[in-house]
């Protein structure tokens, strides 16, 4: 079969599908940004690994005309995949679950700690030659709260609860076993959290929109490393202009690659690093969760037939 992977692809993932007998074809993330070039590079495919920026729309599907199946490297494939134009051509979606929810959880923290002690803005200052040191607060004793109880939030809790915090969560299956910390009401986790971190799925819509955020206290940090449409853009610029919510971290932006920088919600950036930053999507990009990823995509494409 040809197997198409977009993003990183480690060489080991590429000897172990040729040895199979596969033909790979490995591209960079950005490559398929454009979609009339994807609509074309993905005929003649038959399995495809979503690793990279681009969004596998209903052109890209229908455009192909050998697809057997999609394997998306991460858990919320339907950010970046037109599972109705799948579906209506039987193309099955597969995805990793729990295989980089270390490697998030660790990302968010970095976040927080970031967030926290001010180090974006430091670490700018002494790149531009400038010695001035910033005073933060310690995590200790401080109150986490969590949006969501899957394995993301549940590797969350428990670093929180390593770092000496309060942990509440809420999540809309109620409470679970496999969370650290205790279960709080939606409006309770909103309001007591000195850090409120995102670990909601694509499918929510937008979730933190101004009502939301008029409930956090003004010293409250947000961390989301999910889709970053769950988060109003314009309330959230509001609120952080007017400082009745502290700082707030992305992983993910609205429009991811180049583009980030010229759509509508690249004003957030205008607030400053010690207001709002973003990682570009790399909550994901650890090493391990790569092979773990990756491991589970080969056992998937072990299994489909021709």
């Amino acid at each position: 079969m040809k197997v198409l992977i977009t993003g990183v692809c480690p060489d080991w993932v590429m000897k172990q599908l040729e040895i199979l007998g596969h033909k790979v074809v490995a591209v960079a993330g950005d490559a398929y940004v454009d979609e009339a070039k994807f609509c074309e590079s993905i005929k003649g495919v038959d399995v495809y690994v979503v690793g990279g920026l681009e969004k596998c729309t209903a052109n890209v599907i229908q455009a192909s005309d050998t697809l057997k199946a999609i394997i998306f490297l991460g858990v919320d494939y339907k950010a970046y995949i037109d599972v109705v134009a799948a579906a209506e051509k039987n193309i099955p979606i597969f995805n990793t679950p729990g295989a980089n929810a270390r490697a998030v959880a660790e990302l968010a923290f970095l976040l927080i700690l970031l967030s926290a002690r001010k180090a974006t803005r430091m670490l700018s200052d002494a790149q531009h030659k400038t010695w001035e040191s910033q005073t933060g607060f310690e995590l200790q004793g401080k109150t986490l709260g969590l949006l969501g109880s899957g394995p993301i939030a549940q590797q969350t809790s428990r670093i929180g609860l390593g770092f000496g915090m309060n942990v509440f969560y809420w999540s809309r299956s109620g409470a679970r076993q496999s969370m650290a910390g205790q279960y709080r009401e939606l409006d309770v986790v909103f309001s007591e959290s000195d850090i409120l971190s995102l670990h909601l799925p694509f499918a929510v819509g937008t979730f933190i929109d101004k009502t939301a955020l008029d409930k956090m206290q003004p010293h409250t940090v947000l961390i989301n490393t999910c889709p970053a449409k769950l988060v109003d853009a314009d309330a959230l610029y509001s609120a952080l202009r007017n400082n009745k919510l502290c700082a707030a971290a992305f992983d993910p932006f609205y429009t991811e690659g180049k583009g980030a920088w010229a759509c509508a919600e690249a004003k957030l950036f205008e607030l400053g690093n010690e207001k709002f930053f973003i990682t570009p999507h790399a909550g994901w990009r650890t090493v391990e969760a790569d092979n773990n990823m990756f491991k589970i995509a080969i056992d998937y494409i072990k299994d489909i037939r021709l």
